[in-house]
């Protein structure tokens, strides 16, 4: 085996390690589901916040599942969608800096 062969065969090696991560996440499908912890996740609240909108009808949960509460993905990305479609936006304004 030459060193270019050598030299080729770790750099292949190293390049499949460092993107391995990134690989496995575009090979895996997106969950149809998601847990109240998986769900607060992806729309950066509390777990709190997720199983009160679940109590107050606003995000819906699959039947039958026991005592584990499993939110549809769909219904978590309609709640930003509407989120989005109605100019929901937060009151900001910008800091006013005292003078001395």
């Amino acid at each position: 085996m030459s060193l270019d062969d050598v030299i080729q065969a770790l750099i292949a090696d190293a390049v499949r390690q460092s993107l391995s991560p990134f690989l496995r996440r575009l090979a895996d499908p997106e969950p149809l589901v998601y847990s109240v912890r998986e769900a607060a996740h992806v729309l950066s609240t509390s777990t709190s916040t997720i199983r009160r909108l679940v109590d107050e009808g606003v995000l819906p949960i699959v039947p039958h599942m026991g005592q584990r509460i499993v939110i549809p993905r769909a219904a978590v990305m309609r709640l930003v969608d509407s989120a989005q479609r109605t100019g929901i936006e937060r009151d900001v304004r910008p800091l006013r800096v005292q003078s001395a």
